[in-house]
């Protein structure tokens, strides 16, 4: 009788244990859902506490109403730890709620196909073999649906790590189903192995997250140390034409005086050539973008200047205010990867090595239009042309940031090509 208590003590430990990992699933998925944290980590140990205590609760309410009900009302507590619009709070919770749901539906059937032909489970832990499948597949769920968020971010996932967010939860599932065929079970040892597996599942992922953010931390920084050297070339520019407009401000009365000799000696020609080297000191100051949007002109000039130093001509089209409601991240992102995109392509061809590019703002929307000739014998994959730019780690966030970008703004991205013709569109709606 005391071993059957006993058994009856651990086997309740098991299932806070189980409840415990569960909620730690659940904390992956609100971090993956909602990024940024209102309250401190006090705040949030203590609702997910509740919540863990809510659902070892679940399993004595026997109204599903009241248990529907619980479950609500801990997803709403634990919205508060995130900055959430208030009008999507209902909204964001029912979604968690169906995408639990729905999982947990889909793990049943799979629990049933296991229970069928893979493993005979002891009938007496039946119960628990099917929480046990329930949590683990559960995470493993999550852990797919977070590593999907750093790729919509651009962030390269290998496929060691896909294999490794798959095999290790299918491992663990194996190894536990495997302990539960027994005729006699020992509930401190499925305990022990439980919380083992779990530490491990919990520490692989952790390593895994990790990585995948400090490679969207490194891709940061270097778009920021690129903004920066934009922003040090638009000032250099900045600073060489102030010194130019002094110089000839200075020097304006000895070279009016030069004008006024040669036109009194009727030495036109002579003339006109000095006023043409007065010229060239403004045309030679490198500054092809001047809207007075700084954002903007700084990353034009250097791409534009780097796009000279190749032979490639810019026809540019700029027509916006001095200040947009668009980050200069974002901003970044967009003309960088699309001028990359285009200045790799053109410096494969001899002729016709010219970009056209448009900018305009109208009433609540920023236009970018940006067509280039290319190689009829490059490939076009996933709507951009194979080349191999210089900085591989800053491009290869790509087109799928540019996606997000435009998604984040309510915008459309179109990219066309023909037979030597590519060009790309992007409408952003700005207040």
């Amino acid at each position: 009788m005391r071993g059957e208590e006993l058994q009856m003590n651990w086997g309740l430990f098991e299932y806070v244990l189980l409840n415990a990992f569960s909620t730690y699933t659940v904390y992956i998925l609100f971090r993956t859902l909602f990024i940024k944290r209102r309250t401190n980590y006090k705040t949030e140990i203590l609702s997910y506490s509740f919540y863990l205590i809510s659902i070892t609760a679940y399993m004595f309410v026997k109204i599903p109403a009241i248990k529907i009900a619980l479950i609500l009302l801990s997803f709403f507590l634990l919205t508060y730890n995130y900055i959430v619009f208030s009008k999507k709070v209902v909204i964001s919770i029912l979604f968690i709620y169906f995408i639990l749901v729905q999982i947990r539906s889909n793990i049943m059937i799979i629990f049933g196909y296991i229970d069928q032909f893979i493993f005979k489970i002891n009938s007496n832990y039946e119960f628990v073999a099917r929480i046990i499948t329930i949590t683990i597949l559960l995470f493993m769920s999550v852990s797919l649906i977070s590593s999907c968020k750093y790729m919509r971010k651009g962030i390269y996932i290998s496929i060691s790590q896909w294999i490794s967010i798959v095999i290790i939860p299918f491992g663990s599932l194996f190894i536990m189903l495997s302990i539960l065929q027994g005729s006699k079970i020992n509930m401190i040892y499925v305990c022990i192995y439980e919380l083992i597996l779990f530490f491990i599942n919990a520490i692989v992922f952790n390593i895994y997250n990790s990585i995948n953010k400090e490679y969207e931390n490194k891709i940061v920084q270097l778009l920021l140390k690129q903004q920066n050297t934009y922003y040090n070339h638009q000032l250099e520019i900045m600073k060489n034409s102030v010194e130019r407009t002094r110089a000839i401000k200075h020097d304006i009365k000895n070279h009016l005086s030069v004008l006024y000799v040669y036109i009194q000696k009727n030495q036109i020609s002579e003339a006109l050539q000095y006023i043409k080297e007065i010229c060239n000191v403004n045309i030679e100051n490198n500054e092809f973008a001047s809207s007075g949007n700084i954002n903007i002109d700084s990353i034009l000039n250097f791409k534009i200047e780097q796009a000279k130093k190749l032979n490639i001509n810019v026809n540019l089209e700029l027509k916006i205010p001095t200040v947009l409601q668009v980050s200069s991240f974002d901003l970044n992102v967009i003309l960088n990867n699309l001028l990359d995109n285009a200045i790799n392509a053109i410096d494969k061809l001899k002729d016709n090595r010219e970009i056209d590019l448009t900018i305009t703002y109208k009433t609540n929307y920023l236009f970018i239009y940006i067509s280039n000739y290319f190689n009829a014998d490059m490939k076009i994959k996933n709507d951009k042309l194979s080349t191999r730019p210089q900085n591989e780690l800053i491009y290869g966030i790509g087109l799928n940031n540019i996606k997000n970008i435009v998604k984040k703004y309510n915008g459309t991205l179109n990219i066309n090509y023909g037979s030597r013709i590519f060009s790309s569109e992007v409408l952003l709606y700005v207040s």
